[in-house]
């Protein structure tokens, strides 16, 4: 069995053309609130694709917050572990790093969850890897939901689903676009119902005009 000793590194050597975008996205979510008064935090191992998690585990734990990771169980089950600088870790299930750890965390005790994904929407929509680990998982749970993405996975499209789960807040690079993109569509949807109206005027006047003609 493979395992290392401490975090597990999750870019490539290393380093990563996402480093820059990863310092950034650490940064806005350290200043929120719900981060800062948080004292129990799920948060995930990253992959070369991710958001890098690393730095934020690293903080968590310097500010003595309790952190935990998930592990994938072949039925469908996804459960929370506790971790600390000495933890070891396996790969486990999908080619993701797994704790060792027996200390199970429970979701009811948990303040935080920051969840990965593949895109996130601007109405908070999340996107997974469709095995629906993280949304039976976050069923009926208390703690906020922040989604970290890059800007490129950010879509305008509202793709849920009924079981999917919302979350709270998405914490990108540029928050901006989230503003941007909703008053985007806010702009559409008015030019939309805009354009629909004078359909509905236009077809209202030649229906006069055939009562008129009759």
């Amino acid at each position: 069995m493979r395992y290392t000793k401490g975090f597990p590194h999750s870019k490539v050597n290393g380093c990563c053309a996402n480093t820059y975008k990863d310092k950034n996205i650490e940064k806005r979510l350290f200043e929120i609130e719900e981060f800062k008064n948080s004292k129990v935090i799920c948060i995930y191992l990253s992959n070369s694709e991710e958001v890098n998690t690393e730095n934020i585990i690293k903080e968590s734990i310097r500010l003595n917050k309790k952190v935990c990771v998930p592990k994938s169980y072949s039925d469908g089950i996804m459960k929370m572990y506790y971790i600390d600088e000495s933890t070891k870790y396996i790969v486990g299930k999908f080619n993701i790093k797994e704790p060792i750890s027996s200390e199970e965390a429970f979701k009811n005790d948990i303040d935080l969850f920051i969840v990965p994904g593949v895109c996130f929407s601007i109405y908070k929509d999340r996107c997974g890897y469709g095995k629906g680990y993280y949304d039976r998982y976050l069923e009926n749970t208390r703690g906020v939901k922040i989604g970290l993405c890059y800007d490129e996975t950010i879509t305008d499209i509202k793709f849920s689903y009924e079981k999917d789960i919302l979350m709270d807040y998405v914490k990108t690079i540029d928050e901006g676009i989230l503003k941007r993109e909703i008053e985007k569509t806010k702009k559409q949807i008015k030019e939309e119902m805009d354009v629909a109206k004078k359909i509905s005027l236009t077809e209202k006047l030649r229906n006069l005009k055939k009562k008129e003609c009759k």
